[in-house]
């Protein structure tokens, strides 16, 4: 899943990293906008 930011949505990576751990790969895919992908990691 892909997420579409107007600013770098850095407080909300750290809700999703308390909430799922390593069960979640977060990265950045551009900076304008700010895109972030959000990856289950089996």
């Amino acid at each position: 899943m892909a997420l579409v930011a107007p600013h770098n949505p850095v407080p909300l990576l750290a809700q999703v990293r308390d909430q799922f751990g390593d069960d979640i790969e977060i990265s950045y895919l551009s900076e304008d906008p700010w895109t972030v992908n959000f990856a289950r990691v089996h």
